[in-house]
């Protein structure tokens, strides 16, 4: 019996639509599939190097979490809409701080 991954793939759709040089800025590859609400992916940002995980709750928003290379949880993101997912895990994969004089 075959899974139904339609939700994993509406989330890479929706980060991927949130802007795809951001997306290659991070390195990111190694898609997976964890259920069929969670999307991972493994990053090489400039801020964080490891995993993320994009989870579609029951309240209908996105959890993010990002994750060491062992699993650890490093941070999580609760109560992100689908039109905040890329900006989110660019702030905390790659963005780097605006200098201040």
């Amino acid at each position: 019996m075959a899974t139904d991954m339609t939700i994993v793939k509406e989330i890479r759709r929706q980060i991927l639509a949130g802007g795809m040089i951001h997306v290659m800025s991070w390195g990111a590859h190694n898609w997976a599939a964890i259920d069929k609400y969670t999307l991972r992916f493994k990053v090489q940002g400039f801020l964080h190097k490891g995993f993320v995980t994009v989870r579609l709750t029951p309240m209908d928003v996105y959890q993010v979490k990002l994750l060491k290379r062992d699993g650890t949880v490093v941070k999580t993101i609760e109560n992100v809409y689908c039109d905040e997912l890329t900006e989110i895990i660019d702030n905390n994969v790659e963005r780097i701080p605006a200098y201040k004089h």
